[in-house]
């Protein structure tokens, strides 16, 4: 089974639900790039971070970002946040050495009922969108 979602839809349901602007793009098969938009005192300040798909698993996938100097603290105040905020969500995420997060399907409460029936194969890139292979179970 394939299922894709485009970088379109993804910045649709982002600005939807979280009210934040942030675009994706293309930079391999297995990296894309994550654009967020701030609006700072008097012009807008875009922060990138660069997302690599080093490995996935039936129910875990393993990324690692790239970007700037200030972005471990940006990531690691997002995983706090997302601690504090999602407790759910946030067990089933660990951030590893050398800016890699290691996201475990089985130890979040919501994607149990999903990684019992899919099985995941692949994550790859493609000029706009994002697709997922997986297997029925």
């Amino acid at each position: 089974m394939l299922l894709s979602i485009s970088f379109a839809e993804l910045h649709k349901y982002v600005s939807e639900h979280y009210h934040k602007d942030f675009s994706f793009a293309y930079v391999s098969e297995k990296e894309f790039t994550v654009t967020f938009t701030q609006h700072v005192l008097i012009k807008d300040v875009h922060i990138s971070v660069n997302v690599h798909i080093d490995e996935v698993k039936p129910a875990e996938v393993v990324i690692t970002y790239k970007g700037g100097l200030a972005l471990d603290m940006m990531i690691s105040g997002a995983l706090s946040l997302l601690k504090d905020k999602l407790a759910e969500v946030a067990q089933g995420i660990t951030a590893e050495e050398n800016h890699r997060i290691r996201i475990n399907l089985n130890e979040i409460e919501k994607a149990k009922s999903v990684v019992k029936n899919v099985s995941l194969h692949d994550i790859t890139v493609d000029l706009e969108s994002l697709k997922l292979t997986a297997d029925l179970k």
